[in-house]
């Protein structure tokens, strides 16, 4: 039990560097000319990946945690790879990292992340933000929509294959073998919720 204690406290502690880190990487501010959209694009774009932590924090989930902060790092490190690789032109001229989009990688990191260790009661409204902040990043004329297809698929790969099922409410078998001074075996069950 102390052990447990000890690891939420880590985890705490873990989640809480997580969101400075993402605030003090990328201060989101209102520029004049911005839209709504666009502002919603950068908000959510982290808005997502720090609610999927705060999900495994409230289940006290360290173990998601560690999979969700391993599948975010690794597809942060695809996304910027492949900009820097791909060197393909913004819509809007601006630079040559269009391709793929990291604010739809950020976004979708978070979102493929709660699809496959919590289900799909979780994954589909996170998919709809995230799909959402892809659509403002178009609508920002800041990528095409392929680099955000692209950057929707890296991270779910990633996230497939670092991400285990979470089994919260699982039902436990265990076959009681032995003997003792009355000869007994037996079946037993437990439910977990």
């Amino acid at each position: 039990m102390e052990e447990k204690k000890e690891n939420w406290c880590v985890a705490r502690r873990l989640g809480r560097l997580v969101v400075m880190l993402a605030g003090l990487a990328y201060p989101v501010s209102v520029q004049a000319g911005s839209d709504a959209f666009t502002t919603y694009g950068d908000i959510a774009s982290w808005g997502v990946p720090v609610a999927a932590g705060v999900i495994s924090m409230v289940k006290e989930d360290n173990d998601g945690l560690l999979q969700l902060g391993t599948g975010f790092a690794l597809s942060m490190a695809a996304t910027y790879g492949l900009k820097k690789t791909v060197n393909r032109t913004r819509p809007d001229g601006s630079d040559d990292e269009s391709f793929p989009s990291g604010h739809t990688a950020r976004a979708f990191a978070g979102a493929s992340y709660l699809h496959y260790r919590y289900g799909l009661k979780y994954g589909v409204p996170a998919y709809i933000l995230s799909a959402a902040v892809g659509a403002s990043r178009v609508d920002a004329d800041k990528h095409h929509w392929t680099d955000v297809i692209a950057s929707a698929v890296l991270t779910n790969l990633v996230a497939l294959a670092v991400t285990d099922r979470f089994e919260d409410s699982a039902v436990e078998v265990g076959l009681m073998m032995g003997e003792d001074e009355d000869n007994t075996y037996g079946v037993a069950a437990r439910l977990r919720f």
